[in-house]
């Protein structure tokens, strides 16, 4: 079971661009006072965490089927799951 907020996850448009569950739940925001560009950014990046990590899950899963073992690009997916998920590498 995941540990996590689940997603989805959104960008709010209250111009603190806070990233929440579907619940509401608040799960980051960018400080006042920053580069407004690169906040809006974050806050993207992070909104899609839920989103990305499904992702390199499929991708691993059809890596592995594709080649038949562990290549760099399953290597790759699996080092950034562990880091997700907070796991020893």
């Amino acid at each position: 079971m995941e540990k996590h907020t689940p997603g989805p996850w959104v960008v709010s448009s209250d111009g603190l661009f806070i990233v929440g569950g579907d619940d509401g739940r608040c799960i980051a925001c960018s400080p006042s006072g920053g580069d407004v560009e690169w906040s809006e950014a974050d806050a993207l990046l992070i909104a899609a965490a839920p989103d990305l990590l499904d992702a390199l899950r499929l991708c691993q899963v059809e890596v592995f089927k594709a080649n038949g073992s562990e290549n760099e690009a399953y290597k790759a997916a699996k080092a950034a799951i562990r880091k997700a998920l907070g796991w020893t590498i």
